[in-house]
């Protein structure tokens, strides 16, 4: 492991080794391992791997879990207690991320909310990414393959009438509509899966959307982790990605937690406890035992006894909490049979003792199906006894039954930003820069912009003040926009904006890329003035046409891209990108795999080459520069061989030797 000597116990499968390592795992690390059956017969086979603690390869909970997010803000979202970050045009880094690699289970989860379409969330460089498509549906997709969110839903407009093949009849018709959006600015619980048998899931707000089986699993290459984008406007919160997969309960377990629907939400019932007058325990566990009301089965139940004696009502049964929580209603679910209940009192207790019982509701129940008894203000108290006084079944008023007995929290719920997500949209998305400052503000549209703004950014704002804005904004803004003045070409001093991208990730001033990696680039210009007039590139001194392949293998060093823009109003803008190209070890390795597979190597040259390759990363890690110098040379040498009985071809020989010869001259 590493390089050392680790322990390694066969498992009573003799298929499973646990290896335990010798010293603490690293970010990245290297397992060679030999392999000796009984016959004597070996393999070897070496194996990189990333260390992932807790699970996470990524997570946002702080700000300092982003490399660049100091000047992240955020706002408080008080009914689901979230802090949710403003992600707003830029790309963010995480700290401490731990790329997934291989054909590993992951999942993706975090809250988000947004009024936007065409945006990247969260993406891991040409591995998976998750975003929103221009109908504001969740795209999820690993390698080449895409999971989208659109669900359609068929409800009945009217049912079929008349006889059916006589001119009378008219059948059934229905309205199909599409759900589920998530840029409708409410929060939305976001889960994104790929499970361990190749399965890709999507989960919205507690709930399967989607899902596509993937026979041949793409294996994920190892690429950086980032948040948002240039287009990105979103509010983010507990971004968890991790190297295992998520299930359903799981999921539905999170969005109920945020409490955003109103209505009733079923309390955990770990830790409770079942008491009744009387049980049958001589049928088997599904019939009889008091505790059946606490497993979450309705095909088991409690039933008071009938084999040997026949106790009739009054009955009672007793829910015991491990601790006094507020409590707005108790449901009852029948058996649907002999035992269920009708007359009633439900009472509370802080002793369970005689005479301390106090009640707080009473009445008569339906024959079966369940009944929530509902809660005038909130109770809190540690014992709750459903005291029965008549009950259904044959003969009357002897047995009594239940299914399920669960108590429940009332929630108040969150207000619905839907109606306000499109005037929000539409209004943050008007360029400005093309009216004057003057009309800006004497129209109106400064201070409607304003207001939309603090309404839908504020996830707490009141369900009165997003229907004001809503009301104000449809009634002022069509004239609000015939109120603007557009600026002249004479106006416009400014020159367009440039955004490059290299592989799908933003260039910055500068930035590095391994050799083993083949690149494109492509950007975006913008002019807000008068308009775009022509867009051109050059990599290293020559014409770059945008989205070509460049193959950087054995080309250490540093490289130029430069992109100029001019607007039409004759304004320019030249940025220049330089992009150190490296290598490594590890980067050979991979590109000696390529030739393999490419047949640009023969015989067992591959497997030579990796082999001095693995032990110069080995000094590598260790940073013993006299030692990688030394294997380097060794290398050298054996190119050399392998080149001269045409193992290898002149071009792959080049292309190695450039790399041997760069690390040789980094490490001296």
């Amino acid at each position: 492991m590493n390089g050392q000597a680790a322990e390694g116990d066969i498992q009573a499968d003799y298929r499973t080794v646990l290896v335990t390592s010798p010293e603490p795992l690293q970010e990245e690390n290297m397992l060679d391992i030999l392999v000796e059956n009984i016959w004597g017969d070996a393999a070897q086979i070496t194996k990189d791997f990333l260390y992932h603690e807790d699970r996470y390869a990524a997570k946002l909970f702080k700000k300092k879990d982003l490399v660049n997010g100091d000047d992240l803000n955020s706002v408080h979202f008080d009914v689901p207690d979230l802090d949710l970050f403003n992600i707003e045009n830029k790309t963010y880094k995480f700290a401490d991320q731990a790329p997934l690699t291989g054909k590993t289970d992951f999942s993706i989860s975090l809250k988000l909310r947004t009024a936007k379409e065409n945006q990247t969330i969260l993406e891991q460089e040409c591995a998976y990414s998750l975003a929103i498509d221009e109908n504001g549906y969740l795209n999820f997709t690993v390698g080449d393959v895409t999971v989208n969110s659109k669900s359609r839903v068929t409800t009945v407009d009217e049912k079929a009438s008349g006889t059916f093949g006589t001119e009378e009849y008219q059948p059934t018709t229905t309205n199909q509509t599409e759900k589920v959006k998530v840029n409708d600015g409410n929060l939305h619980d976001v889960k994104a899966v790929r499970e361990a048998n190749g399965l890709l899931k999507i989960y919205v707000d507690g709930k399967l959307l989607a899902s596509k089986y993937v026979k041949n699993e793409f294996s994920l290459p190892k690429g950086e982790i980032t948040l948002g984008g240039e287009e990105t406007t979103m509010q983010a919160a507990e971004v968890e990605i991790k190297n295992k997969s998520i299930p359903y309960d799981e999921a539905q377990k999170s969005f109920e937690e945020l409490k955003l629907i109103e209505g009733y939400r079923s309390l955990d019932r770990t830790g409770y406890k079942a008491y009744a007058d009387s049980e049958e325990l001589n049928t088997g566990n599904y019939e009889g035992p008091v505790e059946n009301v606490l497993d979450g089965d309705k095909s088991t139940w409690w039933h008071t006894q009938y084999i040997g004696s026949r106790p009739t009502v009054p009955h009672w049964i007793t829910i015991e909490m491990p601790e006094v929580k507020p409590v707005d209603a108790y449901k009852y679910v029948s058996r649907n049979g002999n035992g269920d209940v009708k007359s009633y009192k439900l009472q509370i207790s802080d002793t369970n003792k005689d005479g301390s019982w106090t009640t707080i509701k009473s009445g008569i129940m339906k024959d079966s199906g369940s009944t929530l008894i509902e809660f005038d203000e909130p109770v809190e108290a540690k014992y709750y006894r459903l005291y029965i006084t008549e009950t259904y079944g044959n003969p009357l008023d002897t047995f009594a039954a239940a299914a399920e007995i669960k108590l429940y929290e009332k929630i108040e719920g969150t207000s619905d930003f839907s109606e306000l997500a499109q005037p929000y949209e539409e209004i943050t998305s008007i360029n400005e820069a093309i009216y004057t400052d003057e009309s800006l503000e004497n129209s109106g549209f400064n201070a409607l912009k304003e207001q939309i703004k603090k309404v839908f950014r504020n996830p707490n704002s009141t369900q009165q003040k997003i229907d004001e804005a809503v009301l104000y904004f449809n009634k002022n803004y069509e004239a609000i926009l015939d109120k603007l003045v557009k600026k002249s070409d004479e106006d416009d001093d400014t020159p367009p904006a440039i955004n490059a991208v290299m592989n799908g990730k933003k260039l910055d001033e500068k930035i590095s890329v391994p050799d083993s990696e083949t690149v494109q680039f492509s950007w975006k210009a913008k002019d807000k003035g008068s308009g775009l007039a022509n867009v051109s590139a050059e990599f290293d001194g020559e014409t770059y046409k945008e989205g070509s392949s460049i193959n950087l293998a054995g080309k250490p060093g540093e490289h130029k891209l430069v992109v100029t823009a001019e607007d039409k109003a004759g304004n320019t803008r030249k940025e220049t990108y330089k992009i150190q190209v490296t290598t490594s070890a590890s980067d050979m390795k991979k590109l000696v795999e390529q030739y393999e597979k490419n047949e640009e190597i023969k015989g067992d040259a591959a497997h030579k080459l990796s082999l001095q390759l693995i032990t110069v990363r080995i000094f590598e890690k260790e940073d013993a520069a006299d030692k990688v110098i030394k294997h380097l040379n060794g290398l050298n040498v054996l190119m050399g061989r392998l080149k001269k009985d045409d193992s290898i071809t002149e071009e792959v020989y080049k292309t190695l030797q450039a790399d041997v010869d760069y690390l040789i001259n980094k490490y001296q």
